[in-house]
């Protein structure tokens, strides 16, 4: 999610379109990224419906060599607040400006609902402002995280539920349509969050913490599907790799679709060696960790782990000039809601059987036999 990337000389990269994979440090710059090459993938891949006791898809090895150790339907009519915290406010109580990206949504807990098997993050226009914290547009944020109320610091804290330090994520989300909108899917170190494990302060705790961008999307280019991962020692000096891909290739999608018009599952797989991420069951970035410093490499698999976030951004530098201020008749009273929502039916986590995976639940390190109820 590009979280609290601040005055980094490498914003040219971040807002340039396109394929590209690269890095940088503060101050470099970095030239407008070559055109995209003809994208090949063998054979149709159609998607397939998960059962009720989901493996995951992509790779050859899947069969008994993973278990699922966290997950959720979205079953019930309500957020299952033992799995989830609902991030609130502009994150001026990080010490953070419009979440480190100037974005102009006001988080809040009545944008966030669970309706039809669903999670749904509905964005609206209406201003919001508590604390001093004052926006123009409102949207949802969900987290397994820790986290703290916008109103206020001292009691207002809620623990960490999930994180995972190595294994595979994935979800199947439906995005929103249009201008303006950032939906994002992500994970996060908890050495980034004083609330997790790692008790750092969150603007010192990142890069080092790592960051897995499962899922981006630019408001207006539904079609192309960004990921990329973060890393570095210190603030605000960091480094990331990051690619994007055309998913009207008909071989992932079909012609007449993209991540707006239907429901997509996306992955990251993970581990000391490599970063691997997922479209639909296909692997289409992949990343040799073995290639940055060992330092960097841990931060990935530590054992405090990653915690996931999901949300719907609007605006914030990820989004060139011209395609960051919200359209305003997605707002309109006769404007469907899914174009200004971004949906997801479930998010599964699983880890390698024999593995070397950290699980912690609720803040609580599990056993290394501990086997999940669900």
């Amino acid at each position: 999610m590009l979280l609290k990337r601040c005055a980094l000389g490498c914003a040219a990269l971040v807002v340039a379109l396109g394929f590209f994979v690269g890095s940088c440090d503060v101050g470099e710059v970095i030239p407008p990224p070559p055109a995209p090459p003809a994208m090949s993938v063998p054979g149709p891949y159609p998607y397939i419906e998960y059962d009720s006791n989901p493996a995951p898809r992509g790779w050859e090895d899947r069969q008994g060599q993973w278990e699922l150790v966290w997950r959720d339907e979205f079953t019930g009519t309500e957020l299952d607040r033992t799995r989830w915290n609902i991030d609130t406010g502009t994150g001026a109580q990080f010490g953070l400006t419009g979440w480190g990206n100037y974005e102009y949504q006001y988080y809040r807990e009545s944008n966030v609902r669970v309706q039809n098997g669903m999670l749904v993050l509905e964005s609206d226009n209406t201003p919001h402002g508590e604390g001093g914290q004052h926006r123009n547009f409102t949207s949802g944020k969900v987290t397994s995280g820790g986290t703290r109320s916008s109103s206020g610091y001292g009691d207002n804290v809620y623990p960490e539920r999930f994180s995972i330090s190595e294994g595979f994520i994935e979800a199947r989300i439906r995005a929103p349509r249009g201008q303006g909108f950032w939906p994002a899917f992500w994970t996060l170190g908890t050495t980034s969050n004083r609330y997790g494990n790692g008790g750092a302060d969150a603007h010192t705790g990142w890069p080092a913490s790592g960051e897995l961008d499962i899922m981006e999307m630019r408001g207006t280019r539904e079609w192309e599907h960004t990921a990329a991962f973060h890393f570095g020692r210190s603030f605000p000096v960091h480094q990331f790799r990051y690619s994007s891909l055309d998913v009207r290739n008909e071989a992932l999608v079909g012609a007449d679709r993209d991540m707006a018009s239907d429901f997509h599952v996306y992955g990251v797989r993970w581990d000391a060696n490599s970063i691997n991420f997922y479209f639909n069951g296909r692997m289409w970035f992949s990343f040799d960790l073995r290639q940055i410093g060992a330092a960097d490499r841990a931060s990935f698999t530590a054992a405090t782990g990653q915690f996931i976030n999901i949300n719907l951004a609007l605006g914030g530098r990820f989004l060139p000039v011209p395609i960051r201020h919200p359209d305003p008749e997605l707002f309109a009273a006769n404007a469907p809601f899914e174009n200004r929502s971004l949906m997801v039916d479930w998010v599964r986590v699983y880890r390698r059987v024999g593995g070397n995976a950290v699980v912690h639940v609720r803040g609580e390190r599990m056993p290394d036999d501990w086997v999940p109820a669900f």
